[in-house]
């Protein structure tokens, strides 16, 4: 997926590459530029970004988990899941590491996997609506579904809840 060109980003990028130009080894300056390459559906530009990040700081947690992601949107699902774990291995609280890995294993097809990683991002953030939602999917593909409508359900009361709040 490639996202349209925004002009906003595109002045992101231009001072994000102004600060690395002043700094090159500045770890968070080139996770920044990934996550804009990213929003702009540059995942290659994103990676090599990402790849850089963690070339300067090995223990970057989001680096590795938006990388991950970065992967994923390529399909590359085994370098995703190598980013998942080593984020999660990084960040032991990840929520969002555990979801986007369930995320790979339900594209994978790997269901048990899929409401594993699910069930953990919802113990570590119960008021995460969009792992309820994909473990209630991935429920209702093994055919239990009880446990996919009760996960709906619970996504669209976390949903509702969210939007009284704003």
């Amino acid at each position: 997926m490639t996202a349209k060109p925004n002009k906003y980003y595109e002045k992101a990028l231009h001072h994000i590459t102004e600060a690395i130009a002043l700094r090159p080894d500045h770890a968070g300056a080139r996770y920044h530029r990934g996550l804009v390459y990213a929003k702009m559906g540059e995942w290659d530009n994103a990676i090599a970004d990402y790849n850089k990040a963690i070339s300067l700081d090995s223990r970057y947690a989001d680096a590795y988990f938006n990388r991950g992601i970065a992967h994923a949107e390529k399909d590359d699902l085994d370098a995703a899941f190598k980013d998942y774990d080593r984020a999660i291995e990084l960040k032991p609280y990840f929520d969002a590491a555990y979801k986007s890995r369930g995320d790979a294993y339900f594209k994978k097809g790997r269901l048990g996997a899929a409401i594993k990683n699910y069930g953990r991002a919802i113990e570590l953030n119960p008021n995460f609506g969009a792992a309820y939602q994909k473990r209630g999917l991935a429920y209702a593909d093994k055919g239990k579904h009880k446990k996919a409508r009760r996960d709906r359900k619970k996504a669209k009361q976390i949903e509702r809840a969210s939007k009284r709040a704003f």
